[in-house]
């Protein structure tokens, strides 16, 4: 997994355990960036695909944890950069990631007299990934002008209109 890249083991003592972290150029960041991007829209096909009949809730969910698992992972993977050490698209993508992980939160499936999935809203849950895919895509472009790419994380942060 991505979180596993950025730190590694140091010299351990018996009564010592350390990691430190380690840095990467911009480029590797992109790349770990749309790599993780690119297993979130595998899960999706996966879910849209169902090669395994699964049940839509049960698919549903399964690609919701895997959406938040690699979040974190990116989140992780970004903690060691300050705002100022990153690109403006890669600053953008940590906004985007942070409001995408508070969505996922907010709609957990969790289980309610005895209803395995109370509380998961499966259509907001597919808004909500096509809207994080089609928004990290645009704001990690380097094609998407800085204004597209502003208006892009008004739209999807915090909801203002485009």
């Amino acid at each position: 997994m991505l979180s596993d890249l950025n730190t590694a083991p140091v010299a351990e003592s018996d009564d010592h355990k350390a990691n430190i972290t380690k840095v990467f150029s911009a480029d590797i960041v992109e790349g770990m960036l749309a790599e993780g991007l690119g297993e979130i829209k595998r899960s999706l096909d996966v879910l849209y695909h169902n090669p395994g009949n699964m049940e839509q809730h049960v698919n549903a969910a399964a690609c919701r944890s895997i959406a938040l698992g690699y979040v974190n992972d990116m989140l992780h993977f970004l903690e060691p950069y300050h705002d100022a050490s990153l690109r403006p698209r890669h600053r953008g993508c940590r906004k985007v990631l942070v409001a995408m992980r508070k969505r996922l939160l907010g709609n957990a499936p969790i289980g309610v007299d005895g209803k395995p999935f109370a509380g998961f809203d499966l259509p907001q849950f597919g808004s909500d990934i096509v809207q994080f895919l089609t928004a990290f895509h645009r704001v990690l472009s380097v094609e998407t002008s800085t204004a597209d790419r502003n208006t892009e994380l008004r739209w999807f942060c915090r909801g203002v209109k485009k």
